[in-house]
């Protein structure tokens, strides 16, 4: 499955959705990660395993198609980071919280 605008565009259109659907910010990004690994593992096997028609499709590829997709995958990946970041932070101050207070019986 090689990458053409047409394809870039529906993968696109499908990662709005997502971003416009899911509100929590982890699920989403999740999701978008395993939604780039599809595409990314179709498309590099279709590189591989095929030449481009020509050396502009190919210049354009990588130029333009493939670093759109990349640059969503790390904005992903950081998202997915930042949260569960933030999860352990919580979770950490919930916890000192608690072993700080004396409990009364």
């Amino acid at each position: 499955m090689m990458i053409d605008d047409e394809t870039l565009e529906k993968f696109e259109r499908t990662i709005d959705i997502l971003e416009f659907e899911e509100v929590d910010i982890l699920v989403r990004a999740e999701k978008g990660i395993k939604i780039i690994k599809e595409v990314l593992n179709k498309t590099r096997n279709s590189v591989v395993n095929r030449s481009f028609k020509s050396r502009q499709k190919e210049i354009h590829f990588f130029k333009v198609v493939k670093p759109k997709v990349f640059s969503k995958l790390i904005l992903d990946l950081q998202q997915k980071s930042g949260q569960l970041d933030k999860s352990h932070a919580a979770d950490f101050w919930l916890y000192i919280s608690f072993s700080n207070s004396t409990m009364v019986l």
